[in-house]
């Protein structure tokens, strides 16, 4: 009896935790419906040996917010997803490879993008 009551238990909780797991999907996957995807690409004018930083920011002058980057080994094309909103994209090398942007070095910045679902 105990054993049958354990595994009518266990089987419970197995449905519960599966209904969990189904709703926290579901929200997810409407999250990501949201998303709007951003792509571009890094060009140089001088070749450089450093890593470039491409950063996604939000549009709030006072404090902008960095909403994610990419670290890449050259030059080339990049992703981003985010909510509808504006953003500015930069770009600079980063020699240091710190996610702050330092005054030595080379910087190129996107003019305000406008994401709309």
């Amino acid at each position: 009896m105990k054993k049958i009551l354990l595994i009518l238990s266990l089987l419970s909780l197995s449905i519960i935790i599966t209904g969990c797991s189904f709703s926290k999907l579901k929200k997810d996957l409407k999250e990501q419906k949201r998303l709007v995807k951003i792509e571009g690409e890094v060009t140089v004018q001088v070749k450089t040996q450093a890593p470039i930083m491409v950063a996604l920011l939000t549009d709030d002058p006072l404090q902008p917010h960095l909403i994610g980057y990419r670290i890449m080994g050259a030059p080339g094309h990049f992703t981003f997803f985010a909510e509808p909103g504006i953003y500015h994209i930069f770009a600079y090398e980063a020699r240091t490879l710190e996610k702050r942007y330092q005054a030595d070095e080379r910087v190129g910045r996107s003019k305000p993008i406008k994401l709309t679902e």
